[in-house]
């Protein structure tokens, strides 16, 4: 059974269906069970969010966001309004789930160019399931921003993308 398992992970769809599982495990609670990830970085960006969904849903602008201070330019803020995931998360999901699973798919596309990055190096299947457990799983228990998250991403796929 570990020889069909370390077989299965060979291959990048393998390998992305056993990274995918323990993530999904670890944020559960989140995922399905309507909590709220906590923390300031949160508290921070749910609102942004909530005012980017609502700016999506009437057909407004997101570029200014009146309801901070006097009114604040969201375009030059981290959340991340340009990208076309962002987009399509808000557009289809509330604010919250939506948050919940754009922290889910970048941990789980960290963890998936992690090991990609270490099999071009020549690590085995299970070194590599092993290296992107050391590294995508400490982050997932402290991070709670999905600013924090794309970081956990970017810096694999940019070491994957020039090696």
């Amino acid at each position: 059974m570990i020889r069909a398992l370390i077989r299965t992970m060979e291959q990048w769809w393998g390998m992305l269906l056993w990274i995918a599982l323990p993530v999904f495990a670890w944020l559960s609670p989140l995922l399905v069970g309507g909590r709220m990830i906590g923390g300031e970085p949160a508290w921070y960006h749910v609102p942004l969010y909530v005012f980017y969904h609502d700016a999506i849903t009437r057909g407004d602008s997101f570029l200014w966001n009146p309801l901070n201070f006097s009114g604040y330019p969201s375009f030059v803020s981290v959340v991340g309004f340009f990208s076309p995931v962002h987009y399509l998360a808000v557009s289809f999901f509330a604010v919250v789930p939506a948050f919940h699973w754009l922290m889910f798919i970048d941990f789980t596309l960290a963890a998936l160019f992690t090991a990609l990055l270490l099999r071009n190096l020549g690590v085995s299947a299970l070194g590599a399931y092993i290296a992107w457990l050391a590294y995508v799983l400490p982050n997932i228990v402290y991070t709670n921003a999905l600013t924090m998250a794309n970081a956990v991403l970017f810096m694999p796929l940019l070491l994957w993308a020039i090696h």
